[in-house]
């Protein structure tokens, strides 16, 4: 089985989640069922599974050059 990555925007709560779903009540359709169901929207859920990408790495440590690069090749890739 192959690994696939969905890139979306992150939200800042849950009100702004493309995954949001209001009917019956707002649930989360990414978080598993018995966690799904939001009372507050506009905070964002502590088990929300969407986190921002990693930053780049600038400061190269000795003997890390080729960790960094990889690094940053992986970020590069995600991002176009």
């Amino acid at each position: 089985m192959s690994i696939s990555v969905l890139l979306v925007e992150t939200p800042e709560c849950c009100e702004l989640c493309r995954f949001i779903s209001y009917e019956p009540v707002s649930r989360c359709s990414v978080v598993p069922y018995k966690i799904s169901k939001i009372n507050d929207r506009f905070n964002k859920l502590n088990s929300c599974p969407l986190h921002a990408l990693p930053e780049r790495k600038e400061i190269i440590p000795i003997n890390a050059e080729s960790y960094v690069n990889g690094w940053n090749e992986c970020i590069d890739k995600l991002l176009n």
